[in-house]
């Protein structure tokens, strides 16, 4: 994404292979926490941490900024080891914006699935609850999606889409 001078955003296309996205998706697990949040009060904590200059929140936001570039990198190259090791690294910068980003339960999940190997992971949105991502090796995804439903949550492998999120209601 390129954010131009007079406000427009144009988006451009990673040349990223097939087979790297294949091998992406049959990496990817999304775990539902169960805890739904109201991420307001989080992006307005965010908001009042950067207009006040708090050096710990414009660290965080600097680093999430050069690793998204890294990330792009790294997925261009096929090098899913290393988008995962940046993906750990951006969730860990994530954290320095907002005191309530994650929770004792988030952290619990997070540890538990970094010690079965995962190669990285995010919360989505605001944070605080949620969806979470992991990635790891397309073999051992049966069984982190075991290991997380442990947690009380719901774990899933998940869909590339090249029009973006699509959901539906049921009948």
């Amino acid at each position: 994404m390129h954010f131009e001078t007079d406000g427009r955003v144009v988006v451009e296309r990673a040349p990223v292979a097939a087979e790297v996205l294949r091998e992406l998706e049959s990496s990817l697990v999304l775990y539902f926490t169960g805890v739904s949040r109201e991420s307001a009060a989080i992006i307005d904590e965010q908001t009042a941490n950067m207009r006040s200059g708090s050096a710990r929140s414009l660290e965080g936001l600097h680093a999430l900024k050069v690793g998204a570039f890294d990330m792009r990198e790294a997925l261009v190259a096929g090098d899913l080891a290393r988008l995962g090791e940046l993906l750990d690294a951006g969730w860990l910068s994530k954290k320095l914006t907002a005191h309530n980003i994650s929770s004792a339960k988030i952290d619990e999940v997070y540890e538990a699935a970094k010690a079965f190997g995962v190669f990285g992971g995010k919360v989505s949105g605001a944070g605080g609850g949620g969806f979470m991502m992991f990635l790891v090796e397309p073999t051992r995804r049966e069984g982190l999606k075991r290991l997380l439903t442990g947690f009380g949550g719901m774990a899933q492998g998940c869909r590339l889409e090249e029009r973006g999120a699509e959901s539906w209601v049921a009948p």
